[in-house]
């Protein structure tokens, strides 16, 4: 008799559950409009009193998983995990903030929409 032995790692598996997890839970809707700030998640594409907003890889990718989660308040462990996808490391706290600060920053007027539950994490303005 033969014992079947791990095809892959416990990391590669958790990679992967993940990716069927995103294709799963992708919002159908592409425009999302929150006060003065509209985010086209399709075109990649961000709107500040209808200025164009360059983000960075990350940022965006913090921006829409905040989107995507717009009823949950995500910690800094969470965030971190999604921008952060090598499981062999683990980054610090402030990388997160630091990300959140420039969003805001970059966002300037649209700031607001970014909202920090203390001693939890973040949340995005309830969507309308």
């Amino acid at each position: 008799m033969t014992i079947c032995k791990n095809l892959f790692s416990n990391i590669e598996l958790v990679a992967r559950i993940r990716v069927l997890l995103r294709r799963e839970s992708r919002q159908k809707q592409s425009q999302v409009v929150i006060d003065n700030l509209s985010i086209n998640l399709f075109k990649r594409e961000i709107l500040v009193d209808n200025k164009a907003v360059t983000l960075s890889k990350k940022e965006f990718e913090l921006l829409e998983f905040l989107l995507l989660n717009s009823n949950v308040v995500l910690t800094r462990y969470q965030i971190n995990e999604h921008l952060n996808r090598d499981f062999d490391t683990f980054r610090s706290n402030n990388l997160v903030d630091a990300h959140i600060k420039n969003l805001r920053k970059k966002l300037g007027s649209a700031s607001g929409v970014i909202e920090t539950v203390r001693g939890v994490g973040f949340k995005i303005k309830s969507l309308k």
